[in-house]
């Protein structure tokens, strides 16, 4: 994903709303994890996964 670092925290803002549960840390995230859109949803999948394990 070819973004700015501006347009990339926008981005994951964005997701925040929209997806249920779904929480970005900051200091843990840098936007090469994320520079396709495979590891963007398989690095989701498994946060909300840890996250409705953890309750």
């Amino acid at each position: 994903m070819d973004l700015d670092s501006v347009l990339f925290v926008q981005f994951l803002l964005v997701l925040e709303e929209k997806i249920p549960g779904l929480l970005f840390e900051p200091d843990q995230i840098n936007q090469e994890a994320f520079n396709t859109v495979g590891k963007l949803i398989d690095w989701i999948e498994q946060h909300l996964q840890l996250e409705s394990s953890d309750v």
